[in-house]
């Protein structure tokens, strides 16, 4: 049919709640129980009245309010089948009163009277309906609906469940206690979606909402007062806001007050205190007009400890009169029964003891870091849209990356979910001449990305990677924690190294830390403390331990606890306060499993004051004997060149070294293999060698063979393989005679010169830089793929890192394909590449590497296919000789290319 007219209905017809038209729309079908669409969305009740405007409907205010319609809108009508008209199993409803009126409701009585009065009117969510009742009009508004199946359309019945409330002060409900008005009728903990905290949640529910669920007078009977107050704590990211916030999905109490904690200060005399009454306000006048029927009054203070602190911890008395008016009002002589106060905190330490005393905010409730149970939760939440509208690949593992992100918090793994879009979206992107042209279809989420988003997003209560030590220490054993994280018996051990200055104590204890791969390990180090006073420092250290408590497994690290404590030998003096609070951390036995390193030099004064007693064990570490000199020398043939003697540490030792860097080692490595190659090398500049020390290094100075070609001085040149090769030894480029010689190319390794400018000061046609510049843009050899070939963008990425050889290097590629194949098909595919490439199936070591000239030696065993379109790539290579090689590659084919023009 074609559209109606809206116009009003009389007031005589308003509280029926339907829609009137004209009897000659037969195509409606109306009869007694006829049902209409407007709209195609919301369903209405229909009756024919023959005084309406054949081209009409008629609607009351509330009506076309909730329709958003002006009268003379135009709107369409469609029938509705009344067979498929379900019954409500569970309403409710918000009760306003129209007049000026005060009016007593007694429930029971008032939901008998719906049943009869709107038994036939189909309800839709947030419909308004006007109801007659004692004399007056009343607006109900439908807050929920409940069905037995979803997207139904419904009437209320006999044995539908109907639950009213109202905020109005007018209006005071009866005989509440048979029936619950704090729980949503349809409440359930998984549709809060709050990952990882339903039994905080549960918890939170059992000791703060059950008992406000019972008749007022039952609870007054059993002489129990309500909960007032609860305190959230716990590390920042965790889901203290999260609860706070879905309480209000959760209860039918009224909105809560969310409120930041330094919004309530102000800089005016007592307003910071009026701040917190008006919070109040409306609570207060709610229980003095409805006493044990008030609605329960929420109220939020998101970052408590900005307004609660310890009284006295400040000059200006701001933060006690709020700490008191706080007290007065949940807890003083005229408190109130009708709200719930939550705060929310990270730093519980902060907050006013007399705040947390039973009776005001008695529930101290911590929401720790997730378990990786929880993680996995988390995960699922936060990629249910993705994989519901299928941007999420198949080779996305959850499981798997919640067992990665270990001590990640909801935030953090709510990070790397966008960082993992984040590059699924930039592969969508592209450049055509000068416009940018996105893509919004067939976007797609893989592992690789949230793998790499993984990598970006870093855990605050992770492993601390601030110093060069960790990197040191990373590949070597540990073995002195496996005590404590296989015993029930205690949670804390400690141990003390001590000995002389640069023996490698600090090292050690990083070492053995990294190796036990407790998820949390902090260094509290003398550096840190630099510039604080002794309160400051106390805090500091306070904070780092409370950091660590809320891992499962953690280790802090004392470096130099001399230092910590300023101890001055003469005098002798110390920081007693910063002393008193080491050996009491060190000493705690927690909930969690901590282990505490300390390092130090003094262990004689370390006993005096009574640091040594408080660490389970001590052990000393002795400067390099004999035998750890021919280790040494054995890894890195360079020791051979130290005068050692028995006694000396190891920081003593590589200061000790020779200087000579890697840079001038691969330039004297492609000298060789250029000559060898049958290149004439003409000069060498070196301005801090003579030729007896040239002669000496081109024979010597490598890890993987000693020259066996006889190397001769002849004039000012040295020959090898037959070429001769003058030493230059100019300490500017522009001063090297490349010019004399006709030399083209020249390859700069001396580590010296490394940027644009320098490098230019060259005469010659091309400079080839072989150290890393400081004012060219680079990028890492993975990502360089993406720039050659385009194609790879996205679907590449690897990192490479030294292993305990000096030249050894691994390759550890990650890599998804478009095509299923497998790793022997990968495998085949490399052994039919030459030159740069190589496959070796043999159980090989990183020694066996040394002196190989191939980028890349894909290691067959060591890889991992983790499906058929995701491997793992394990590839090594020597990264002087084979790098050497490349640069060698390099200079002829640009050597090529310009012979050819």
């Amino acid at each position: 049919m074609k559209d109606l007219i809206l116009q009003k209905t009389t007031p005589e017809k308003s509280t029926k709640n339907v829609l009137f038209v004209n009897h000659k729309h037969s195509n409606l079908k109306i009869n007694e129980e006829s049902y209409v669409f407007v709209g195609n969305s919301m369903l209405f009740l229909c009756e024919f009245d023959s005084e309406v405007n054949i081209e009409h409907v008629q609607a009351n205010k509330i009506q076309r309010e909730f329709l958003n319609k002006n009268l003379g809108s135009e709107i369409s009508l469609l029938p509705f089948d009344s067979k498929y008209i379900e019954e409500i199993k569970i309403a409710k409803f918000k009760v306003e009163v129209q007049a000026l009126v005060n009016l007593e409701i007694d429930a029971v009585e008032f939901t008998e009277y719906l049943k009869r009065e709107i038994h036939k009117i189909p309800l839709n969510f947030n419909q308004k309906l006007i109801i007659p009742y004692s004399g007056t009009k009343l607006i109900l508004t439908v807050e929920d609906i409940l069905f037995d199946e979803p997207n139904a359309f419904g009437v209320i019945s006999e044995n539908t469940e109907i639950f009213i409330s109202s905020t109005s002060s007018r209006i005071s409900i009866k005989n509440s206690n048979l029936q619950s008005n704090l729980l949503k009728p349809n409440f359930s903990f998984e549709k809060l979606e709050i990952g990882g905290l339903k039994k905080e949640f549960e918890q939170m529910f059992r000791r703060a909402f059950v008992q406000r669920l019972f008749d007022p007078d039952t609870i007054k009977k059993m002489g129990i007062p309500h909960v007032k107050g609860i305190m959230l704590y716990g590390p920042p990211g965790t889901g203290k806001t999260l609860i706070a916030r879905k309480l209000g999905s959760l209860l039918n109490a009224l909105p809560p007050k969310i409120v930041n904690g330094p919004e309530i200060l102000n800089k005016y005399v007592g307003q910071s205190e009026e701040n917190i009454r008006k919070l109040f306000h409306e609570a207060e006048e709610d229980y003095k007009s409805k006493k044990e029927n008030s609605p329960l009054h929420i109220i939020i203070f998101d970052e408590i400890d900005a307004i609660c602190k310890k009284r006295g911890s400040d000059s200006t008395g701001v933060g006690d009169q709020v700490v008191n008016q706080l007290l007065s009002k949940i807890d003083g002589v005229e408190s109130l029964n009708n709200i719930l106060v939550i705060g929310m905190t990270n730093r519980l330490d902060l907050i006013d003891e007399a705040l947390l005393r039973p009776g005001r905010f008695e529930i101290h409730l911590e929401i720790s870091l997730p378990d990786e149970s929880s993680r996995l939760e988390i995960f699922q939440i936060h990629t249910k849209q993705m994989i519901g509208n299928r941007f999420m690949n198949d080779d996305v593992d959850l499981k798997q990356l919640s067992s990665f992100t270990k001590n990640y918090t909801g935030a953090e793994i709510s990070a790397v979910v966008r960082g993992a879009g984040s590059f699924a979206l930039e592969r969508k992107v592209r450049s055509e001449g000068d416009k940018t042209v996105v893509e919004n279809d067939k976007i797609n989420i893989t592992m690789a990305d949230m793998m790499e988003a993984l990598n970006e997003t870093k855990p605050a209560f992770g492993v601390f990677y601030e110093t060069d030590q960790f990197i040191a220490a990373i590949n070597l054993g540990n073995g002195l924690l496996t005590k404590l994280k296989n015993t029930n018996l205690y949670n804390t051990s400690s141990l003390l190294l001590y000995g002389a200055t640069g023996t490698g104590k600090t090292t050690l204890a990083v070492r053995i830390a990294i190796n036990s791969q407790f998820p949390f390990i902090k260094i509290i180090s003398p550096k840190d403390l630099v510039g604080m006073n002794e309160y400051e420092k106390v805090n500091f250290i306070k904070g780092r331990f409370s950091d660590a408590y809320k891992s499962e497994e953690s280790i802090i690290i004392l470096d130099e606890i001399e230092s910590l404590i300023e101890y001055v030998n003469i005098g002798p003096r110390f920081s007693n306060i910063v002393l008193q609070a080491l050996k009491i951390f060190i000493k705690h036995e927690g909930k969690k499993k901590l282990f505490v390193f300390g390092t130090t030099s003094i262990p004689d004064v370390m006993k005096e004051c009574g640091i040594l007693d408080c660490f389970t064990e001590t052990t000393q570490i002795y400067p390099c004997d004999k035998l750890d000199y021919e280790r040494l020398s054995l890894q890195n043939s360079d020791f051979n060149e130290i005068d050692f003697t028995p006694g000396l540490t190891m920081k003593r030792l590589l200061s000790m070294l020779p200087e000579a860097d890697n840079s001038t080692k691969i330039g004297k490595n492609i000298y060789k293999i250029l000559v060898k190659s049958g290149v004439e090398v003409p000069v060498i500049n070196d301005p801090f060698i003579d030729l007896e020390y040239l002669k000496y290094l081109l024979k010597h100075d490598s890890v993987f063979y000693s020259e066996s070609q006889s190397i001769e001085i002849e004039g000012d040149s040295v020959i090898y393989q037959g070429f001769k090769t003058v030493l230059s030894r100019e300490r500017s480029p522009k001063d090297i005679p490349w010019e004399k010689y006709g030399i083209d190319y020249v390859i700069e390794s001396s580590g010296v010169f490394l940027d644009t400018e320098s490098c230019g000061e060259h005469k010659c046609k091309k400079v080839f830089l072989t150290a890393p510049s400081t004012d060219i843009k680079i990028t890492g050899a993975a990502k360089a793929v993406s720039h050659v070939i385009p194609e790879l963008k996205g679907k590449i990425d690897g990192m490479a890192f030294r292993v305990p050889v000096q030249n050894a290097s691994v390759v550890d590629l990650v890599v998804r394909v478009e095509k299923e194949t497998s790793l022997q098909q990968i495998a085949e595919d490399i052994r039919k590449q030459s030159g740069v490439i190589e496959l070796t199936t043999e159980e090989i070591v990183s020694s066996d590497i040394i002196g190989n000239s191939r980028s890349s030696i894909f290691d067959l065993n060591a890889s991992i296919q983790l499906n058929p379109k995701f491997f793992k790539l394990i590839c090594w290579y020597d990264n002087e000789h084979g790098y050497s090689c490349r640069v060698v590659d390099l200079v002829k084919y640009i050597d090529t290319q310009n012979n050819s023009e």
